[in-house]
């Protein structure tokens, strides 16, 4: 009777045993697993993101190369949506991000929900972009990233849950698809720019295409930590991808 409690119930029994002795454990902050996972980002001061352009998003799924300032392969990525949200909603869309590593171990989620893309339209508040950034295959959020109600600049608040940093994304005075290049301050709570986000034309390779949406990144300081890089870097596939497809 003795073995068949202890086997049943080993969680419990553990709990008091370390609670008799006064020690606790301490719980790693949310999103420190992937975090260590992902240590390599200290070193990067710029993410480069290409798409593969491999048919229609109904032949198969879009997947992504992100690389550093010195061109190596650092993540892999792979957009989750079907072929009938794209047609009906086109850049409002709904879809989910994956990030591998070059191995293809899955670490992260971007999870875009359905939304409008015109503030103007959208300042009701259920209109709203937002992305929410989540370990891979589990409910453990890391931060979010959620567009303010403006009218002039676009806005977007980045707040990380590991630490509770915060740092705000401005647009420019105007941001449409039909612009080659397009750039978005990134700002610190004490007003000062400390990177930004951008896409860049660099031709389409038959001449006919407009492949602008294929080449984005994110530039970073030296002091940004690696919680918020990796906001930084789900906030380029949000506002990127949502002004350009």
């Amino acid at each position: 009777m003795m073995s068949s409690a202890v086997t049943s119930q080993p969680h419990a029994i553990v709990r008091e045993k370390h609670l008799s002795e006064n020690v606790w454990i301490r719980k790693p902050k949310p999103g420190q697993q992937v975090l260590d996972k992902m240590s390599d980002l200290s070193d990067a001061r710029h993410l480069h993101v290409h798409r593969n352009v491999k048919g229609t998003i109904c032949s198969g799924k879009q997947d992504y190369d992100i690389t550093d300032q010195d061109g190596k392969l650092m993540y892999k990525a792979v957009e989750d949506s079907n072929c009938c949200c794209v047609h009906c909603c086109g850049p409002a869309r709904a879809y989910k991000i994956i990030v591998k590593d070059p191995l293809g171990l899955e670490l992260l989620e971007f999870h875009r929900p359905v939304r409008c893309s015109d503030t103007c339209l959208c300042c009701c508040g259920c209109g709203l972009m937002r992305m929410r950034v989540t370990e891979a295959c589990s409910d453990v959020v890391i931060g979010d990233v959620k567009q303010r109600c403006t009218f002039i600049r676009e806005k977007f608040d980045v707040t990380e849950l590991v630490e509770n940093e915060q740092t705000t994304l401005i647009g420019p005075f105007v941001t449409c698809r039909c612009f080659a290049n397009m750039t978005f301050q990134i700002v610190d709570d004490k007003n000062s720019e400390v990177g930004e986000i951008w896409k860049r034309w660099k031709g389409a390779p038959n001449g006919n295409l407009n492949e602008d949406h294929e080449n984005f990144g994110v530039t970073f300081s030296a002091k940004t930590s690696n919680v918020m890089k990796i906001l930084l870097l789900a906030s380029a596939f949000l506002l990127v991808r949502t002004h350009v497809q």
